[in-house]
């Protein structure tokens, strides 16, 4: 397995996590594990913004900041077989974040929105999420964040993501600013050990991934990370 093509390995994990996905999703009970990992993963929102410039995570009743320009929060509305955030970016947005969400552009990069707190439209890019309305930011949008939380399949504890292949995220990630946070969010079960996963010259590797259960430090390949919450 060493010596395969590290392409071939990424589209045998895509085809094994995805069939696992979609398992997930139409097991007995799916809909009710569902709102539990939601409920989790808002609960999450203090931890994830502990230590983000701008934000003190105490809520706002208002959603926006005390006095002062709103940070940026960068997230993604989930497909179905993702992690359920939409409740976790309610309370980012309720803690004070200005959120950003990701949208179809033409050419290889993503575009941003500022998220006003309506509802979501379908994207009419192929495997996109919906969208918000609203003003289009170009890719360089993401350089204004001061906290980034993509998508993947899985992440394993060297801090490699593995994304849905179209190569988006890797390029968006170029734009963030040195020393913001980005952070994975999948599914438990979908954190794997060091190494799991195939890394390329393009690949950018993250520092922590969110799950339903809390925070995971990925030590990018040093030694296995461990659990922060």
């Amino acid at each position: 397995m060493d010596d395969e093509d590290p392409m071939a390995r990424k589209a045998a994990w895509r085809t094994r996590l995805r069939r696992a996905r979609r398992e997930r999703a139409t097991r007995p009970g799916a809909a009710r594990e569902r709102e539990l990992q939601a409920r989790l993963l808002g609960g999450h929102a203090g931890a994830l913004l502990a230590g983000v410039p701008g934000l003190d995570g105490r809520p706002s009743p208002d959603g926006v900041s005390r006095g002062r320009a709103a940070p940026r929060v960068a997230l993604f509305h989930p497909l179905p077989s993702e992690p359920p955030v939409l409740p976790l970016a309610a309370h980012l947005r309720a803690r004070g974040a200005e959120l950003l969400f990701p949208v179809h552009a033409e050419g290889p990069e993503l575009g941003w929105v500022v998220w006003d707190g309506e509802d979501f439209a379908p994207s009419s890019g192929r495997g996109f999420g919906a969208e918000p309305g609203g003003t289009r930011l170009g890719p360089d949008a993401l350089a204004t964040a001061a906290l980034v939380l993509t998508p993947a399949l899985a992440v394993d504890l060297a801090g490699t993501r593995l994304g849905h292949g179209g190569g988006y995220y890797d390029r968006a990630l170029a734009h963030v600013r040195e020393g913001v946070p980005v952070v994975t969010i999948v599914h438990p079960h979908e954190v794997l050990p060091a190494g799991a996963l195939p890394r390329m010259p393009h690949d950018r590797p993250v520092p922590r991934a969110l799950t339903a259960s809390g925070l995971t430090r990925l030590d990018r390949g040093v030694r296995a990370g461990g659990a922060e919450s």
